[in-house]
């Protein structure tokens, strides 16, 4: 592999192309910009997996916890009568079982985090390593290493919490529209 440093820009395509012409087939030249090129459609392609898996992820989330949710107030029903015998108001246990979803999706978020600090710190450490830029020739080899900002962490937890209150909000209606004697009735 031999790397040739232009003067200026400019220059790029013009030494490529006549290279090219020189050479011909026994010679394969890669510019940078077209290694910047591929570089970018992996990242996208890479990008697209994770929003995917990222997405997947959340929607079977907010399922687990409109299922826990959902299974503690059915598993309560005498609990929620007892409540509001003692006084709760309907919103107040509607907050209640809405509390329980958001810490949930909190805990979710957390332990989805503390996995995602290890495996940006396994891949930090090891490294992805790309082949760029090969087209038959000696391939040009780029090793990127993950970040987080402090940005991704709280879009997170952002996210966990949101979650949280969107999978618990049928659940904790369910819970606040029982009334005391359908709460004795069901126990």
């Amino acid at each position: 592999m031999v790397i040739l440093q232009a003067d200026k820009i400019n220059d790029v395509n013009t030494i490529s192309t006549l290279l090219n012409y020189i050479y011909g087939n026994s010679l394969t030249v890669t510019t940078i910009q077209q290694t910047i090129s591929s570089v970018k459609l992996i990242l996208a392609g890479f990008s697209f997996m994770v929003i995917t898996i990222g997405s997947i992820s959340l929607f079977v989330g907010a399922m687990g916890i409109m299922g826990i949710t959902l299974a503690g107030v059915y598993q309560r029903t005498r609990e929620i009568g007892i409540m509001k015998t003692l006084g709760l108001t309907t919103k107040q246990v509607l907050l209640v079982f809405l509390l329980e979803a958001i810490m949930v999706g909190v805990i979710g978020g957390i332990i989805g985090l503390v996995l995602t600090f290890l495996g940006t710190y396994y891949l930090d450490r090891v490294g992805i390593t790309m082949n760029v830029g090969s087209n038959g020739g000696s391939p040009l080899i780029l090793k990127i290493s993950p970040s987080l900002s402090m940005t991704d962490v709280l879009t997170a937890l952002i996210i966990a919490i949101i979650t949280g209150i969107i999978a618990g909000i049928y659940p904790a209606l369910k819970a606040a529209k029982l009334t005391v004697i359908e709460a004795i009735r069901r126990d």
